[in-house]
């Protein structure tokens, strides 16, 4: 609920203006003084002011100028309801960074209609100024990431050149430069189906399917690339649980979780895969676990991939340094099938992630 404050002298305009606003649905706060208006801004956020321009101890000017010196002041909407009408006074308010002015008496509707406009722009620049940041931070990282992997490619391919007899060395190196490249393209392809995910360009469509089949198929298609790392898989998913969520988008999730665990599990490591049927606010929802017992992650990793206005980086067990695009996505798809992601971790001691999905009736 947006919480406005009203500084107007008359209690009775006061009063009438609060409970219009009240029965639409927002929290009113108000000042019959600029002072007191000032003190209350200084101690609570606000998502909008509505003033009077006559007030008994500052001019309407002068409490402008004073609320854009407050920290977060320089877009809250400010609309002004005043009775001068005359063109220099208006000209004058708007100049100071006003958002609206309104001549009094107001049509309750056109105030209600204005001040909704007014709040739907500044929420609508606040998560464009959100996207932009994490947009700008991704890109930085992003383009670590591809430069790091190429220079290693790089460096395999040109000592490949040089090796004439040390056919084992060359080995090595070859499978180095496949590893290298696989890591490249799975970054593209994460690359790609964020840009999709972000410009809406992918259709969900739902089914009823098995989840713990689902995700049994998932470990077995990337256990080989698993075991190669030295670590061992574990299968402990029980019999059926069918949910109804787009196919597609799980195998995706699926399939970045696991991927993430062999990249943060150390040679000699385990993961496994577990399921259960629970209950979240009474409803009963089918839930895979995958589990690792490998380095674990930052605490601040995962409490920014919740908050994804902000991405973290992070090394996996090769020192590889990483933003989690993939786990970003996975969390994405996973509330747009109406599921929840949990994730438990700690360094040194492996992570716990769950899916869990709504179970299909």
């Amino acid at each position: 609920m947006e919480k406005l404050l009203v500084i107007e002298d008359s209690i009775l305009q006061s009063r009438i203006l609060k409970d219009l606003l009240t029965e639409n649905s927002f929290a009113v706060d108000t000042a019959e003084t600029g002072s007191i208006a000032l003190q209350k801004m200084t101690a609570n956020l606000y998502d909008m002011v509505l003033m009077d321009m006559v007030l008994p101890d500052i001019t309407g000017t002068q409490l402008i100028k004073h609320i854009r010196l407050l920290p977060g002041t320089y877009d809250l909407p400010i609309i002004v309801l005043s009775g001068l009408t005359d063109k220099e006074n208006v000209i004058e308010s708007l100049g100071m960074g006003i958002h609206d002015y309104i001549t009094k008496p107001y049509h309750p509707n056109e105030l209600i209609n204005r001040i909704r406009i007014h709040l739907g722009i500044r929420s609508t620049h606040k998560r464009l100024a959100e996207s932009n940041a994490a947009n700008d931070k991704f890109l930085s990282v992003l383009g670590h990431d591809l430069k790091s992997s190429l220079t290693l490619l790089y460096s395999a391919v040109s000592l490949l050149e040089k090796i004439d007899e040390d056919k084992i060395q060359g080995a090595n190196i070859i499978q180095e430069a496949k590893r290298t490249t696989l890591q490249v393209n799975k970054l593209l392809d994460e690359l790609l189906l964020w840009g999709r995910m972000v410009n809406h360009g992918i259709v969900q469509q739902n089914e009823r399917f098995d989840f713990n089949e689902h995700a049994r198929l998932c470990l077995a298609k990337l256990r080989d690339d698993i075991a190669n790392k030295g670590i061992e898989c574990n299968d402990e998913i029980k019999s059926e649980a069918f949910v109804y969520a787009d196919k597609n988008m799980i195998e995706a999730c699926l399939r970045n979780i696991i991927f993430n665990a062999k990249k943060f599990t150390l040679r000699g490591g385990t993961i496994t895969l577990t399921s259960q049927s629970i209950l979240i606010e009474g409803r009963p929802y089918n839930q895979i676990s995958i589990i690792d017992n490998g380095i674990g992650l930052a605490s601040e990793f995962v409490k920014n991939h919740f908050h994804r206005s902000s991405l973290s980086i992070e090394k996996d067990t090769e020192g590889n340094v990483g933003l989690g695009l993939g786990l970003s996505i996975a969390m994405e798809f996973i509330e747009k099938n109406s599921g929840k992601l949990q994730i438990q971790s700690e360094r040194g001691k492996g992570s716990c992630f769950s899916i869990q999905l709504p179970a299909a009736e």
